[in-house]
């Protein structure tokens, strides 16, 4: 299933009135299918050309994803991002189930792009389909 519009975004400055850094540019590579959000961009002056990006709209993940890679260093111009890393499907997840002093571990898949603290639905290789929160781990990575 593929979620959101395939389209070529053009997004810029544009004429509405606001802050001369108020536009962005990439501080990393962004691979084809890797959605983009706040931590990896930093602010920069704005230009005056719309920046034509490989970039759809994921409805789902509330968030942009990649066409195609786009280097470090590509002008953004004028985006609203979320600001935390967005999980995309098809990303392993390690489920954690507690129960007073017991806890249990399930290795799994995620089916719908997610992001920390919302509820992911993730697949365990015995076929087993699961809605939880999902919660960033000790090590940065999503539990």
């Amino acid at each position: 299933m593929r979620l959101g519009l395939s389209l070529l975004l053009l997004l810029g400055c544009g004429t509405s009135p606001a802050l001369a850094s108020d536009c962005l540019v990439l501080t990393r590579p962004l691979a084809a299918g890797e959605f983009l959000h706040g931590g990896m961009t930093a602010r920069t002056a704005c230009e005056s050309r719309e920046p034509g990006l490989p970039l759809r709209y994921d409805r789902q993940a509330r968030a942009p994803v990649a066409i195609d890679a786009i280097p470090s260093g590509t002008y953004l111009g004028r985006l609203k991002l979320p600001r935390e890393r967005v999980l995309s499907a098809g990303e392993p997840l390690t489920l954690v189930f507690r129960r007073g002093p017991v806890a249990v571990e399930r290795e799994a898949v995620l089916l719908l792009p997610a992001r920390n603290g919302e509820s992911a639905v993730a697949k365990t290789a015995d076929g087993i389909v699961f809605s939880l929160p999902l919660m960033p781990s000790s090590n940065g990575g999503a539990k």
